[in-house]
C-alpha cells in the first residue's frame, strides 16, 4: 500500500487533472468576485451609524475588513488558476524527457 502523506510526482500528474483544479480555482475565484460585488452593492446602499463616532468607524472598518478579504482571495484563487492554466500548457509542449 503507498504512504498518503507523500506527494505524486510531476510524472504521475496529468493534464486533465490540471485543468480540472483550474476549473475548480477559477470557479472560486470568480464565485468571490461575485461574492465582492455582491456586498459592495448591499454596503453601498446601507447608511453608517450617525450617532456614534465609533461605531461609525468601527463599522467603516469591518466593511472595509470584508470587502478586502473577498477581493483578496478573488485575486489569489485567479493568479493560482494562471498559474496552474500556464503548468498544464507547459507539460503539453514541453514533455519531460529521462535523462
Amino acid at each position: 500500500m503507498s504512504d498518503p502523506t507523500s506527494a505524486p510526482s510531476t510524472s504521475t500528474i496529468k493534464p486533465l487533472q490540471t485543468l480540472v483544479g483550474v476549473s475548480v480555482t477559477a470557479g472560486i475565484s470568480v464565485g468571490l468576485g461575485f461574492l465582492a460585488a455582491s456586498i459592495a452593492q448591499k454596503l453601498g446602499t446601507t447608511p453608517l451609524p450617525q450617532g456614534n463616532a465609533t461605531a461609525a468607524n468601527v463599522a467603516s472598518a469591518v466593511r472595509t475588513f470584508l470587502l478586502g478579504f473577498c477581493i483578496m482571495g478573488s485575486v489569489i484563487f485567479g493568479v493560482v488558476a494562471l498559474g496552474v492554466l500556464a503548468w498544464t500548457i507547459q507539460q503539453l509542449l514541453l514533455p519531460k524527457t529521462n535523462s
